[in-house]
């Protein structure tokens, strides 16, 4: 008796999973490729064009990085923007202003933009100061290896004394 009593109930749910696992897949790909910011309105970058964006960054190096303290939030950097701890920004020795840099943590995979804005780090043996935001969405801690990739080679700035 109980056998019969669940059968409807079993059949609508088999149904109902078949249904999602032949129609699911296809509109998953059409829901990325077309996802678009409730807030804004605007288009967002979808794993598809992430994969297409990367293999324009090319140039790599790897270096030490730190992250600016909660101490320069709000302050100007040497570009003239305002810090902003919450912000995708990094400072470099090396870079011009307005790069950007794909910085990826080689321990976990993680990876993410950055546009540099500052100058620094001005501890010996580091390459790059980066926001508290990039420092916690690439899930380090203390001072690690990462790998910088930019679109395309940067010589050194040389400084000349006056």
């Amino acid at each position: 008796m109980i056998k019969f009593r669940f059968q409807p109930l079993l059949f609508l749910c088999s149904t109902i999973f078949i249904i999602l696992l032949i129609y699911a897949p296809a509109n998953f790909a059409a829901s990325l490729k077309t996802s678009k910011d409730l807030n804004t309105g605007k288009h967002l970058k979808t794993k598809i064009d992430l994969t297409e964006e990367i293999k324009i960054y090319k140039y790599k190096k790897i270096t030490k990085a730190l992250h600016y303290g909660n101490e320069f939030h709000g302050l100007k950097t040497a570009s003239g923007d305002l810090y902003d701890k919450n912000k995708f920004t990094a400072a470099s020795k090396n870079l011009p202003f307005g790069t950007k840099v794909l910085v990826k943590n080689p321990q976990n995979g993680k990876f993410c933009f950055v546009t540099i804005n500052d100058r620094g780090p001005f501890e010996k043996g580091y390459g790059l100061d980066l926001s508290q935001a990039t420092y916690k969405s690439l899930g380090l801690k203390g001072s690690h290896l990462v790998v910088c990739y930019t679109k395309k080679p940067y010589k050194y700035h040389t400084h000349k004394k006056k």
